[in-house]
């Protein structure tokens, strides 16, 4: 049976710190109660994966390993034989172990942890590193090639640069890998963009117009392609080719964004390159560039809660999206093809019932639009008592609320002093993911049909 989402939350937290308590405290929950779910895992996985010395401390059961032995249960899980999109998820936080997000991904929650050392890392990696890369899975090896990267494992390099020249290799980890030698320094890197760059994949294009812009930005030839590219390719070369070309410093390369940016204010962009023109123009300092976004974003509808995110609409990448998704991000409170969570509504067929703008809404203003049984209200009865739940079912005589022990309660509308507005659980998801993860959870859920 696959390990729920809960089970991996506790166990990620115990590994990255090291501690059953300080787990329990960033997770809310007790010592025993994260003890339990670490013991759960490792008989649904049939091995250990902590070692108890059986001491108390602060009630916490002891351990007897810091931040190597966490680094080596990390790839032990990653390279094991749970879903592969737990193993993922296990790749992301070794990615992420020397120096953790101030925001926790799921909650969005502050935490100030300290950073580690990255060699620790990389030694419990480098072992498992031939069998990552080589796993059947390419999500796998894509977050492998994603870890290298943030790691700065550059032991590890003449590997990727195998990858990123692997014609065998889907985009989606050839594009990461090229991606992630250019920013190790391989001496390969410039044979992987002129491959990458003949390829009949616009994803790989895409990412090699960013590397060659990075390697050859004085270049003419550099600017001359990407207005090639700019003039018609694929959108995702498009994207790829706005995305490199801020980037260039020469006054022609100015003039070009400047062009593409006047199309942004006049409303003549593509909605699928939107967000990639007000992100290179909100990189750009060159005058009159600021001033000129400034009052776009201005004059957007102030009372329009979608607004401020209408870039996000079109042009993400489905593939992302997914794993976004599954990060916990979304996958925590929702099901698809019965996987994930059961606080949200089910979005496996969410793109038949919603269209694109409502799956925008869903994301970025929960509030707009609650589905049907998960909107809470708090009830206040003639008699002073309240009753807080989700609504069921509502007629003009009743509403039947289900409380907080799952338990269906029948209100007489006649007995109601007073009612809350509807609310719901869920985030603005805005305030934890960036741009242009909204646009690729988007362009995912809008698959779902």
């Amino acid at each position: 049976m696959q390990p729920s989402l809960s089970l991996l939350r506790a166990f990620e937290a115990a590994a990255r710190t090291g501690s059953f308590y300080e787990a329990a405290t960033e997770l809310h929950l007790s010592p025993s109660a994260v003890s339990h779910a670490i013991r759960k895992l490792e008989q649904n996985l049939g091995t250990a994966l902590f070692e108890r010395d059986g001491r108390r401390d602060e009630g916490n059961i002891g351990l007897l390993h810091r931040d190597r032995l966490c680094a080596a249960r990390l790839v032990a899980f990653a390279t094991g034989r749970a879903a592969a999109n737990l193993r993922v998820d296990a790749l992301d936080a070794l990615a992420w172990f020397a120096h953790t997000p101030k925001l926790d991904r799921v909650e969005g929650r502050y935490r100030d942890l300290p950073n580690r050392d990255e060699r620790l890392v990389q030694s419990a990696l480098d072992p498992a590193i031939t069998r990552l890369l080589d796993d059947p899975s390419h999500a796998i090896r894509n977050a492998t090639v994603q870890a290298i990267k943030q790691l700065h494992f550059d032991a590890a390099r003449d590997r990727l640069a195998q990858l990123a020249l692997d014609p065998a290799q889907p985009p989606t980890v050839r594009a990461p890998a090229l991606g992630a030698i250019f920013a190790l320094k391989s001496p390969q890197t410039r044979e992987a963009v002129n491959v990458a760059l003949k390829s009949d994949d616009p994803r790989l294009r895409a990412a090699a117009l960013t590397v060659l812009a990075q390697l050859d930005p004085d270049k003419p030839g550099t600017l001359a392609i990407l207005k090639r590219v700019l003039d018609g390719h694929s959108i995702a070369e498009q994207q790829g080719a706005l995305a490199a070309l801020t980037t260039l410093k020469s006054k022609d390369a100015h003039a070009l964004l400047m062009t593409w940016a006047d199309r942004l204010f006049a409303h003549d962009v593509p909605s699928p390159l939107q967000l990639d023109v007000l992100e290179a123009v909100s990189a750009s300092k060159e005058k009159p560039l600021p001033q000129k976004l400034k009052k776009y974003l201005a004059d957007k509808p102030k009372g329009d809660p979608l607004a401020p995110h209408i870039e996000a609409l079109e042009g993400g990448d489905a593939y992302e999206g997914q794993i976004i998704f599954n990060s916990g991000q979304c996958s925590q409170c929702h099901t698809i093809n019965n996987n994930g969570g059961n606080v949200g509504p089910d979005l496996s067929h969410v793109a038949s019932r919603l269209p694109r703008i409502k799956l925008l809404e869903s994301i970025v203003y929960p509030q707009g639009e609650i589905a049907a049984g998960y909107a809470t209200i708090s009830v206040t009865n003639k008699q002073g008592d309240t009753l807080t739940g989700t609504v069921q079912s509502e007629t003009p005589t009743e509403i039947v609320l289900k409380d907080t022990d799952g338990q269906l309660q029948k209100i007489k509308t006649t007995d109601i002093e007073s009612r809350t507005a509807p609310s719901t659980s869920m985030p603005p998801m805005a305030e934890i993911l960036k741009p242009r993860e909204i646009r690729d959870v988007v362009e995912y859920l809008s698959t779902l049909k």
